[in-house]
């Protein structure tokens, strides 16, 4: 399997994605610090918002 990496995602929607070899790849999102910030995860990538909450279907 392979890692894809999107090393600048805060910098603008149009930030280009980087298909690395196997998991965890020390070229790609291994090569940064250990501390990680969910604030950081959560994008937008491509235009999308990663986030927790409900994510359920309305019921009319």
């Amino acid at each position: 399997s392979n890692e894809v990496w999107i090393p600048h995602a805060h910098d603008d929607s149009t930030s280009s994605a980087v298909l690395c070899p196997g998991q965890e790849n020390m070229n790609c999102a291994d090569s940064l610090s250990d501390v990680a910030n969910w604030i950081d995860h959560e994008g937008p990538y491509f235009g999308t918002t990663i986030t927790v909450g409900d994510c359920s279907t309305p019921t009319s």
